[in-house]
């Protein structure tokens, strides 16, 4: 039985090939968007936390995407967790304010630059009255009515249509 040839000049030939072969299709055939689209998107739960007719939004801040956009209180799911679950926590985390979670009000996929989401909006009601302040960290209440007036990014555009009267 003969064994291949190792270290050879063939196999140092094809070596090199299959380099580039592996640099042109990272580089050329995979750009990044086309690589966001080949991946799962991140799930999102955001808390669409209603009260007497108000809604809880903040104002993304400096240095993160979307940054002077209106938001609800949201963010990525952890490994296992329920949109549902994920939508709760990160209502308490972000406001300080604990909600009960009612119902799956809309669920969107979209592709923003930074990569592709997978937004969960869950209807949330303030788990105790007595917890409602005006502001809740940097988040405020603002009426059902001027929602439309506020700055969302384009993924969140069907829900606040709607949501506002």
């Amino acid at each position: 039985m003969t064994r291949p040839r190792v270290g050879g000049v063939r196999d140092r030939v094809g070596f090199r090939k299959a380099i580039r072969l592996a640099r042109w299709m990272l580089v050329t055939r995979y750009e990044h968007r086309d690589w966001n689209r080949m991946t799962a998107p991140k799930q999102i739960g955001i808390a669409v936390v209603e009260y007497g007719g108000r809604y809880l939004i903040g104002i993304r801040g400096a240095g993160v995407p979307l940054a002077g956009y209106a938001e609800f209180p949201g963010g990525k799911c952890l490994a296992g967790e329920s949109a549902t679950a994920c939508a709760v926590r990160e209502c308490l985390e972000e406001s300080g304010l604990a909600v009960i979670a009612d119902k799956l009000l809309q669920r969107t996929e979209f592709e923003y630059p930074h990569g592709r989401v997978d937004l969960h909006f869950i209807l949330c009601h303030p788990a105790k009255s007595e917890d409602i302040r005006e502001r809740h960290n940097q988040f405020g209440w603002v009426p059902a009515e001027k929602l439309k007036s506020l700055k969302f990014p384009e993924a969140n555009a069907s829900i606040v249509e709607e949501l506002g009267p």
